[in-house]
């Protein structure tokens, strides 16, 4: 399993505490975590670039890009199976891997995607940007720092393109769409709703989730089975929905977003909560899932209970919930807005 990490495209990082180690080991997977460029130095359009290579930004995912190909054509002197590779991502890693789902630069390299709280179709994740839209804003960056030219922008120390791009950051007002993946014609070719309908996506098994206090909920939520709808109307068969709504334990935050991570990655022992026997025996059940889904494309095993497709249930989501682990009607744990404090916090500011 190759993981891509999160932190709205401007932090984050490979050693996060919820993610070494992964337990998977334990069930004959192997895996992989990256870094990748960040921030102005990862997804900043100019002109200039534009100008010098005929697309800009992205730069991150051509790092992520780059360690999908290393891990292919090395992973085997790890003990790895080169053939059988699954990528996985959260949130920014998430909308990271939804891109890299549908570019024909990825083809070969994956045979499965796990795509957590950042999938969908929805504003906020069809990756419908172009690099053309960026353009006014990274050349404002390059503009307050004085540079003209790439060579001149080079030049400049991290700690002053970061202090030009934060102050770019704020008088833009559009949030993670300046820092986000673009269509750049090159790597990514479209949006993600223009690819599933043209069959562009990857035709590959895909688990897609959220969790109950997430971010942009119940956005998202509706996002993720609307994109399993879609797919499953053209030709991708084998998706599977669930959805994360165990309270943790040791505050009133719930399944807050990154929360599923604790049980994925089945590392609770690296966290402070007062974590009882459900969340381990939750974390061991959702790890295992997650490692029979990545040996085989099916995430159902003995001693689990069964999780369906969406195409032969799409009215059914997997809940892994506060002392169960069921499939369940989707309508019934659709999240509420006024239970989400990101969207009254929004709302407010606006």
């Amino acid at each position: 399993i190759v993981y891509i990490h999160g932190g709205a495209f401007l932090g984050g990082s490979s050693g996060e505490k919820h993610l070494a180690p992964p337990a998977w080991t334990r069930d004959g997977v192997i895996g992989v975590t990256i870094n990748y460029r960040l921030g102005p130095f990862g997804f900043l359009c100019t002109t200039a670039g534009l100008r010098e290579y005929g697309h800009t930004g992205n730069y991150g995912l051509y790092d992520q890009l780059a360690a999908l190909q290393w891990v292919k054509a090395n992973i085997a002197s790890f003990g790895g199976d080169p053939d059988n590779i699954t990528l996985m991502g959260q949130s920014a890693g998430c909308m990271s891997a939804q891109e890299l789902c549908l570019s024909p630069r990825t083809k070969g390299l994956f045979r499965r995607a796990v795509l957590c709280s950042g999938a969908g179709l929805g504003e906020t994740f069809d990756g419908n940007i172009r690099m053309e839209e960026n353009l006014s804003f990274g050349d404002a960056v390059m503009e307050a720092l004085g540079c003209k030219t790439l060579s001149e922008l080079r030049r400049v120390s991290a700690w002053r393109l970061l202090n030009a791009f934060g102050m770019q950051l704020g008088k833009a007002g559009r949030g993670l769409a300046v820092t986000s993946p673009v269509i750049d014609d090159d790597l990514i070719p479209c949006g993600v709703r223009e690819a599933l309908q043209n069959g562009q996506v990857h035709r590959i098994p895909y688990i897609l989730t959220s969790t109950s206090q997430d971010l942009w909920q119940p956005t998202l939520y509706r996002a993720i089975l609307d994109w399993q709808s879609l797919a499953a109307e053209n030709g991708i068969a084998d998706c599977y929905a669930g959805h994360i709504s165990r309270q943790l334990p040791g505050d009133d935050r719930g399944a807050f977003h990154s929360a599923d991570l604790w049980y994925w990655f089945d590392t609770l022992q690296n966290s402070w909560r007062p974590n009882t026997d459900w969340d381990r025996a939750l974390a061991r059940a959702m790890s295992g899932y997650l490692t029979n889904f990545a040996k085989t494309g099916d995430p159902n095993g003995p001693g689990l209970p069964r999780w369906q497709r969406h195409c032969d249930a799409p009215d059914q989501v997997m809940i892994f919930g506060d002392g169960t682990v069921s499939q369940q009607n989707a309508h019934e744990h659709m999240p509420k807005e006024e239970e989400n404090e990101f969207v009254h916090a929004v709302s407010r500011k606006q």
